[in-house]
């Protein structure tokens, strides 16, 4: 038998978002059903207005309310709305202060060799805080545009970071992949193993963490001899000779080791 539609209830307009934009109030209808809009606003001086229709949003639609004022409070009263029968929900208001999004302009990092970062940041206006996240994680809330932060050591770790202003409206997320702060500090190899033959030498060292590869270089030249991407290197070589070597990867390279094949041994 038919349902009279008296008795057909369907859900309020849960599935609703509305945040600010720096072109205006966003309102995103993530529900199945069609949003009705109505709008109302308090001015700075506690003036408001009678709601008024705004729009209807399809499911899964988004509409800007470009008419608004910084720092003045808006209502929408959203009701969810099947226009196949012609049935509504019960309405649900949503407020929000307008207040362009604050973001973050611009950063300064400053690694360390113990895996901490100092952070410079600089905001688009002042937030009341912001919060920062690592890998997913929320490290805390931040008043101080310098903060530093212990990394995880991984090879890059993801920070985000989401200012929030004065009326506790959320700003525009920055996501950051930073490298590991280790891998800006190499050291140069060290413990060489040396086995000579009466034409080559073969010369064999620890690996250097966060190293990408090895640089031997002339002691004389100072010329780039040879790279090698691995901890050894065989040289064709008759007598004694000098040379150096470092480590490197794609941010920095070592200082340069001392390596006397005429001693046959490490030379500090």
């Amino acid at each position: 038998d038919p349902i009279s539609k008296d008795r057909i209830v369907i859900p309020p307009p849960d599935n609703v978002s509305v945040e600010n934009r720096y072109d205006g109030v966003v309102i995103k209808n993530n529900g199945k059903y069609t949003l009705y809009v109505e709008k109302s606003s308090l001015d700075d001086k506690n003036c408001s207005e009678q709601f008024k229709f705004l729009t209807k949003i399809p499911a899964g639609g988004t509409f800007i309310d470009k008419d608004v004022i910084q720092t003045y409070t808006y209502s929408y009263r959203i009701t969810n709305l099947d226009e196949e029968i012609r049935v509504e929900s019960v309405s649900k208001d949503y407020s929000i202060i307008y207040a362009i999004p604050i973001e973050v302009n611009g950063f300064e990092i400053i690694p360390s060799p113990n895996g901490y970062i100092t952070m410079n940041l600089n905001f688009s206006s002042k937030p009341r805080y912001f919060k920062v996240f690592l890998n997913g994680k929320e490290v805390g809330k931040f008043n101080n545009d310098n903060i530093t932060l212990l990394l995880e050591d991984i090879e890059s770790n993801e920070i985000v970071i989401i200012a929030y202003d004065k009326f506790n409206n959320q700003g525009v997320a920055k996501r950051i992949i930073y490298s590991n702060p280790r891998s800006f500090y190499l050291y140069p190899p060290e413990k060489f193993e040396i086995i000579e033959d009466e034409n080559f030498k073969f010369i064999h060292w620890e690996s250097v963490p966060y190293a990408i590869g090895y640089r031997l270089y002339d002691f004389d030249t100072g010329l780039l001899v040879r790279e090698t991407k691995v901890n050894y290197i065989r040289l064709d070589l008759k007598g004694c000779k000098k040379f150096y070597l470092t480590s490197f990867n794609d941010k920095t390279e070592s200082e340069k080791k001392l390596l006397d094949l005429c001693k046959n041994n490490f030379v500090p």
